[in-house]
């Protein structure tokens, strides 16, 4: 197993506010993992973490088999961390392809008929300002201006949040076919446990900044137990 990611005994936070306590994670590459937990247990912290947007306590964060801590958050993209927080953030007065392009790295798969194929509603916009997009076709677009930097990682933040279900249905079978078809590793916050349980490998539960559960994805949706313990079915997280 190559594990492309590696976080020991990390505690982060924002200011002096500690959100996470003592995390141990590895992420396999070419997997997809799921991060679950209620609202405020630490899920967008810790991609925040990984980014080099917070700060760092105490622990070791590892890529590639390279500690990161002291990494900037531009040092770490470079080094083949994508991301795609909660905003989406398209550039409104650039048009589909202009954002697209603006980040484009030119040292992997991911190119401008790679992600059309992927999102053929963004080949048909291509024209269209970033301002003109739909909320589901600026979270696509966002999605797809991460892949433009060829990521070794991808990390996503709640990417159906607020979408219509038809667009959750779409964007997570693009999810599980960038992992099929491309190798790329992925780590999904997602608020809703049966959309990132059936498009990732493995999950983990944080609960108040703590990893509670480590698993694989198909197990832990057959355990209602778990899931209702502490997640909640029907409830934000």
């Amino acid at each position: 197993m190559n594990m492309l990611l590696e976080i020991e005994k990390l505690s982060a936070g924002h200011g002096d506010a500690i959100a996470l306590h003592d995390i141990s994670l590895q992420v396999e590459e070419g997997r997809s993992v799921a991060v679950l937990g209620r609202n405020g247990a630490g899920k967008t912290t810790l991609l925040e973490t990984i980014m080099g947007l917070t700060t760092h306590y105490s622990g070791n964060l590892r890529f590639q088999g390279e500690i990161l801590n002291r990494r900037s958050p531009v040092q770490r993209a470079h080094a083949g961390l994508g991301w795609v927080p909660q905003e989406r953030e398209a550039f409104p007065s650039l048009t589909v392809t202009e954002n697209l392009m603006v980040v484009h790295q030119d040292k992997g798969p991911w190119n401008l008929a790679k992600v059309f194929a992927l999102f053929p509603r963004l080949e048909e916009r291509q024209a269209n300002l970033g301002s003109q997009l739909s909320g589901g076709e600026q979270q696509m677009l966002a999605i797809a201006r991460a892949l433009m930097t060829n990521p070794r990682l991808l990390l996503l933040d709640e990417p159906m949040e607020g979408l219509a279900p038809i667009i959750v249905e779409e964007l997570s079978a693009a999810v599980m076919q960038m992992t099929r078809e491309t190798g790329l590793t992925t780590l999904v916050v997602e608020q809703h446990p049966i959309v990132a349980l059936a498009m990732t490998h493995s999950a983990i539960i944080l609960d108040q900044g703590h990893v509670v559960y480590s698993g694989l994805s198909a197990e832990l949706s057959r355990d209602e137990a778990t899931i209702d313990r502490y997640i909640g079915v029907g409830q934000e997280s």
